[in-house]
């Protein structure tokens, strides 16, 4: 910059101020503007993504983000005009014709850039936008279900079958390494997104869903959860994908898949229970243990925490009665989840051996094995409480002469267990 001063005769002064950006490099152009906060080029970069200084083409820009906002939000609008129209298929089916023409231009185009290497930040973005799009995050193919049983069936298995070799594309594409747990997730989380609908729609009809139903759904959906949570977290994982992309496929269709549960308690009017939310404390619970183990401060008090809660959400559950002939059994989401949580943390004792644990697993299937509800299984062990009161004193010696007798044998029976222990050693054991 180049400035010229003049002093005119009355005292007063004025400026010649002439700015020779032309002779300054390009280097001293931008940190002349960086210094100053401004850089009035930036803005037209970003829409026509023109590449900043330094780079090599690989910029970005909001062109694909927004024709992914723009086609969500199109779809549920269309949804929200034909849900209170049931009667008119045509323009559901159109809808989902539509979207996997979208899906594909998506996709083909993510592929197309990746390979010209010359625009890998819009790559990723399309890639992305495709793995959102192939978990059903607009919901079309659930309204096509509820619309119409049949076509809502076909196309959600074709929807399945696609939304796999989409994900095949993309992890190979990208070079994302998703392991068995992952692969495992991602696929759950594509079936049960498409299934889900299905389902509800063939069971509960037009009118309500039975109440197992929900249920055995919200086990399937906690068992998803802590198998995602299981497998992001994990070290080796993370050491394997070091792009966002890996983390959004997987996560992307679980949940999608929880968004659909949670959406056909409102198409159906069935109020969303604390007992349906105690699978998936227990299942973060079962995480948090494995993953930090019993010894650590923070995640050992969450987990006892949410299997405290998960505890005490189960016991507002429905008790059933289910007959085979003439047995009966009574049922409950409480014994249930009684019943899990001792497998669960019996399986995290095994692998941990803590003596917390220990204790837990054994009183959770002795609980179930009580009752079905806590009202019955406190009034069992009161009455075995008392029985095994007086069952022992029946046996416990009633004078001191007795019991002077009794523990001289069991002196006689430590002088004997001594002995034998001492015994397994051999001459050359440990002294």
């Amino acid at each position: 910059m180049n400035a010229e001063w003049e002093l005119v005769d009355d005292g007063s002064e004025t400026v010649d101020l002439e700015v020779l950006m032309g002779e300054m490099g390009d280097g001293q152009a931008r940190s002349e503007a960086e210094h100053r906060g401004v850089d009035p080029e930036s803005l037209t970069r970003w829409f026509t993504n023109t590449p900043a200084y330094g780079t090599a083409g690989c910029g970005k820009h909001p062109w694909f983000l927004a024709s992914g906002l723009l086609m969500f939000l199109g779809c549920y609008l269309v949804n929200a005009a034909v849900h209170d129209r049931p009667d008119e298929l045509g323009p559901v089916v159109a809808l989902v014709a539509v979207l996997m023409l979208y899906e594909w231009l998506v996709l083909g185009l993510g592929v197309w850039l990746w390979r010209r290497r010359a625009g890998l930040g819009e790559a990723r973005q399309l890639l992305g936008l495709a793995v959102l799009l192939l978990a059903d995050t607009a919901f079309v193919y659930n309204e096509l279900a509820i619309a119409n049983l049949a076509l809502g069936a076909g196309f959600g298995f074709l929807a399945v079958v696609v939304g796999v070799v989409k994900l095949v594309l993309i992890t190979r594409l990208a070079g994302v390494q998703l392991g068995a747990g992952g692969w495992l997730v991602a696929v759950s989380g594509v079936v049960m997104t498409f299934a889900l609908p299905v389902a509800a729609r063939a069971v509960g009809g037009s009118g309500g869903l039975p109440a197992w139903l929900p249920t055995a759904l919200w086990w399937l959906a906690a068992a998803l959860i802590a198998l995602t949570l299981w497998v992001v977290s994990g070290p080796r994982w993370y050491e394997m994908n070091e792009r966002g992309i890996s983390r959004l496929i997987v996560v992307c269709p679980a949940g999608s898949a929880i968004l659909h549960l949670l959406a056909m308690h409102w198409v159906y009017h069935e109020t969303i229970l604390p007992a349906h939310l105690s699978p998936v404390l227990l299942g973060l619970s079962v995480v948090l243990l494995v993953r930090s183990g019993w010894g650590a401060g923070l995640p050992r008090w969450t987990a006892a925490a949410c299997g405290w809660v998960g505890l005490w959400t189960a016991a507002g559950g429905d008790t059933h009665t289910l007959t085979w002939g003439e047995l009966e059994l009574e049922w409950s989401a409480f014994r249930g989840w009684l019943l899990a949580a001792g497998l669960a943390y019996g399986v995290v004792w095994w692998k941990r051996r803590s003596l917390p644990l220990l204790l837990v697993w054994p009183t959770a299937w002795l609980l179930a094995g009580l009752g079905s509800s806590p009202g019955v299984i406190f009034g069992r062990l009161d009455w075995l409480t008392n029985e095994l009161g007086d069952g022992t004193k029946a046996i416990l010696p009633q004078s001191m002469l007795t019991w002077g007798a009794a523990v001289i044998g069991l002196a006689f029976a430590a002088l004997g267990v001594g002995a034998w222990l001492s015994g397994r050693r051999g001459e050359g054991g440990p002294q």
